[in-house]
C-alpha cells in the first residue's frame, strides 16, 4: 500500500468552532448564549423556571428564540432591546422588535387598559376545540353545565364500575392533556376538576360518568 493510498484510508475527526442550527447541541448553545447576555445584564434566572429572567422592574420569558419582555418603564425596555441589539461584539446579537404581545404558545393577550398594565389571558381556540371533541359544541350531546364559576364536585370521583355503558366514545387522555394545558396557561381555577380527570387516563373506559 503506498502513502497515497493510506491517506484515504484514515478517519479523520474535526473540530467545529460555529454553532450550526440543527445540530443536537445547537439548542443548548444558543441557551448558553442568551443566558450568558442576560447575566450580564443583571438578570437572574428563576429557581422554578429557568427559562424565566428576573431584573429590577423588568422580566424576561424566553421561549426557544422568542422573547417576551415585561417591565415598568417602556424607556428600560427599550434601552435594554438596544443593548441587545448593540451589545458585545462577541454577542452578536441579531433580534427583531416585534411590538406589543397579542399570541403567544397559543395563548391570546388582551391589554384591557391601555397605560395601567393590566391583561387578559385566555384561550378560546384551544377550549372550542376540547368543546368540538366533547360534541358539546353542536348541542348534539345532552348535558347539564354548572352555572358556578369553579363547578368541582366536593367529592372525590371514584371508577363507576356498576355505571352506565358510555354513550360517546372519544381520546380521553387528549382531552385531559388540553384541559391541562388550558388551566396551567389561562385557567387555574379549572385545576381540582383537570386533577380528578387525570386520575383515570389508564381507566378510560371505567370512568365516572
Amino acid at each position: 500500500m503506498n502513502q497515497t493510498e493510506f491517506r484515504h484510508q484514515q478517519e479523520y475527526s474535526l473540530l467545529l468552532l460555529w454553532n450550526l442550527y440543527g445540530l443536537k447541541q445547537g439548542s443548548y448553545n444558543w441557551y448558553q448564549k442568551l443566558k450568558n447576555g442576560l447575566i450580564a445584564r443583571r438578570f437572574t434566572p428563576s429557581k422554578i423556571d429557568p427559562c424565566l429572567y428576573l431584573c429590577k422592574g423588568m422580566i424576561v420569558l424566553t421561549y426557544v428564540d422568542d422573547c417576551i419582555i415585561v417591565g415598568n418603564s417602556i424607556k428600560e425596555i427599550d434601552d435594554f432591546i438596544k443593548s441587545l441589539q448593540g451589545g458585545q461584539e462577541q454577542e452578536e446579537f441579531i433580534l427583531t422588535d416585534e411590538g406589543s404581545i397579542d399570541k403567544f404558545v397559543g395563548v391570546e393577550i388582551v391589554d384591557q387598559d391601555q397605560g395601567r398594565g393590566e391583561f387578559e389571558m385566555k384561550q378560546p381556540h384551544l377550549i372550542d376545540r376540547i368543546l368540538q371533541t366533547l360534541e358539546l359544541k353542536d348541542g348534539t350531546f345532552d348535558c347539564h353545565v354548572s352555572e358556578k364559576k369553579t363547578p368541582a364536585n366536593t367529592v372525590l370521583l371514584n371508577r363507576d364500575l356498576d355505571g352506565k355503558p358510555l354513550k360517546k366514545k372519544w381520546n380521553y387522555r387528549q382531552i385531559v392533556g388540553m384541559l391541562g394545558y388550558v388551566q396551567a396557561n389561562t385557567r387555574p381555577d379549572i385545576s381540582m376538576p383537570a386533577h380528578q380527570c387525570a386520575r383515570f387516563l389508564s381507566h378510560e373506559a371505567t370512568l365516572i360518568r
